[in-house]
């Protein structure tokens, strides 16, 4: 999660597209801006990034976790037929 100047977050918004192993950034309420995933080969592949991410104007701080495995991957279907079955009354 990072932590941004909020009169900069549009332009720290624009400087993330720029680095190609950000993957998706979502702007968050409460403690943290942001939520930036990225891609890393490693280890120091991930310091490098976070580096890059750091050094934008704008951005205070970041705080890094690893995806260690996915207990529920991301899907839609359940609630899509959810809402296509009428609930009995």
């Amino acid at each position: 999660m990072t932590t941004v100047k909020q009169r900069k977050l549009a332009a720290v918004g624009v400087a993330l597209s720029q680095i190609p192993e950000v993957l998706e950034v979502q702007g968050l309420s409460g403690v943290a801006d942001l939520l930036i995933q990225v891609a890393a080969r490693d280890a120091d592949d991930l310091y490098r990034i976070a580096g890059a991410i750091l050094n934008i104007d704008g951005v205070k701080r970041t705080n890094t976790g690893l995806v260690m495995r996915d207990l529920v991957s991301y899907r839609i279907t359940p609630l899509v037929e959810r809402v296509a079955t009428p609930t009995p009354r």
